[in-house]
């Protein structure tokens, strides 16, 4: 099989004040880059510490919700992380799920396709209004954007635009982020049979996910076992949030590509009383073998490359498994 993965990377797991220190040994064991996550901290602020911490790495929001912020905002913050960093940056966006929406940012929710794909637009206008100097005239159903003030105008130092990747999961948004962005992010919650069967003939639809650059994220879900303390409580950890994912609506299609809607009714249900312990129960050896790659080192790195070889331009792990990525980027002989 002819891989074509490009790049591994490794995923910020820590707190704020280990960003600098887990840059910089991704950067020294040579991996291509570190994503940042949403889920306790801001994205950007992660990759700010990140970048400034760094010379080589490149770093990746994984991803920033695109639909709490304005798009003024989120041009703004990219173009300050390109000129930080003189080009080591991707933005990564996501819509999220209209609880995270309403009711933790307490922001609009109506068309998440549309609106989405009217911000990468957006986006992409404000930045042709400061790289190229065009007017500013972005008039959609969900932005406008007519500001043109020149004392407001951006002057990028850096000439090139960081790449915008989106996270998708229903078809809609995967067939929006083929046309419009410049890679997709798989959510972790997926499969190869999945991602085979449903992903990728969605992918192939779109205009840009057939030129050459398109770039494909797929974050395998992996334990090493070597009969440690921490390989168990990765693997509890994994079953748990597995039967988090499976418990969403929107993951439920995952389940069926295998047969177990009813799975995802039971563990819907559960979730509603919140049983989250009694969820992570249900997810049995066989169903977690769906999800994740189990064995010692050599196995797991050839299981990745079997699995997604073909699928992936960039396959990357939390940072905590940063040995994984590097005997993958090793296999590979990345550069």
């Amino acid at each position: 099989m002819n891989s074509k993965i490009r790049s591994v990377d490794v995923v910020f797991d820590g707190r704020l004040d280990q960003v600098a220190e887990y840059a910089q040994a991704a950067e020294a064991a040579g991996v291509g880059g570190m994503w940042t996550t949403e889920t306790g901290h801001d994205a950007i602020v992660l990759s700010t510490l990140a970048l400034a911490a760094t010379e080589t790495l490149k770093v990746a929001t994984g991803i920033v919700i695109g639909l709490a912020r304005s798009p003024m905002t989120i041009a703004h913050q990219t173009v300050d992380m390109q000129d930080l960093s003189g080009g080591r940056f991707a933005l990564g966006l996501g819509s999220q799920i209209k609880p995270h929406i309403t009711r933790r940012y307490s922001m609009p929710w109506s068309k998440p396709v549309a609106q989405m794909r009217e911000l990468v637009q957006s986006i992409r206008a404000i930045w042709d209004h400061w790289y190229d100097g065009e007017d500013l005239n972005f008039v959609g159903e969900h932005y406008q954007l007519t500001f043109n003030a020149s004392l407001f105008r951006r002057h990028p130092l850096h000439p090139e635009r960081a790449p915008i990747l989106l996270a998708a999961v229903g078809p809609a948004m995967m067939r929006m982020t083929a046309d419009q962005a410049d890679g997709f992010i798989c959510h972790p919650f997926m499969n190869e049979q999945y991602y085979r069967n449903v992903i990728e003939p969605v992918l192939r639809e779109g205009a840009r996910s057939r030129l050459d650059d398109f770039m494909t994220v797929i974050s395998p879900n992996v334990v090493i076992e070597d009969d440690s303390e921490e390989a168990e409580k990765r693997m509890l950890n994994l079953r748990n949030r597995m039967a988090a994912y499976g418990s969403t609506p929107a993951y439920r299609g995952v389940l069926e590509e295998h047969g177990l809607g009813d799975f995802h009714t039971r563990l819907n249900l559960l979730s509603k009383e919140n049983k989250w312990r009694e969820m992570g129960e249900l997810m049995t050896d066989d169903v977690m073998a769906l999800f994740c790659i189990r064995g010692d080192m050599d196995a797991v790195v050839g299981e990745v490359l079997r699995r997604y070889g073909d699928l992936a331009t960039t396959i990357k792990f939390p940072v905590s498994q940063l040995a994984v990525a590097t005997a993958l980027r090793n296999r590979l002989a990345l550069s």
